[in-house]
């Protein structure tokens, strides 16, 4: 019995918390002009809440904290997907570099070797090295070509968007 009475406390508590001035006095029985509903001499004494009042604070907790469940929830499964997409170019780029040591050992640790002296020819590692900056600059004129045209895509649906909020 008194674990119900610590809980019924608790609720009671979290529910004062959230609650305005004008409904607490509704709550501690005065009328919206402030007067007491009880006699002068019993309002000091403890009271005991209805039934029906202690079910509409249980009621107002409840649509509370699942309010708050389901705003914890949408906040969980934005940061999930953010992570997703972190581990997903974390592995794409795993696999860049995976296969960039691949062609740089074979290309240049093992094919630009000499066989007499068994030094590696600068002119292989040069070679590769500005191929390898040349596809570094062509990928960044790629993509800032498609983020302008997409820039651009986003641009005309919005002012399509705006024509049509005006027509209708």
């Amino acid at each position: 019995q008194i674990d119900g009475l610590d809980l019924e406390n608790q609720v009671f508590e979290d529910w004062l918390k959230n609650r305005s001035d004008a409904e607490l006095a509704a709550a501690e029985g005065h009328d919206s002009k402030g007067r007491g509903r009880h006699k002068h001499g019993r309002s000091k004494l403890p009271q005991k809440l209805a039934i029906e009042y202690k079910c509409d604070i249980a009621n107002s907790q409840l649509e509370q904290k699942q309010k708050e469940m389901d705003d914890t929830k949408k906040h969980s499964e934005k940061l999930i997907d953010t992570l997703k997409a972190v581990l997903e170019e974390t592995d794409i780029r795993i696999a860049e570099l995976k296969k960039d040591a691949y062609e740089f050992k074979r290309d240049i640790v093992v094919g630009a070797e000499n066989m007499r002296t068994g030094k590696t020819m600068a002119e292989k590692v040069q070679k590769y090295m500005e191929d390898k900056l040349k596809n570094r600059d062509s990928m960044i004129d790629k993509l800032k070509l498609k983020n302008v045209t997409i820039k651009a895509q986003i641009q005309k649906v919005e002012n399509q968007l705006k024509q049509k909020e005006e027509m209708g």
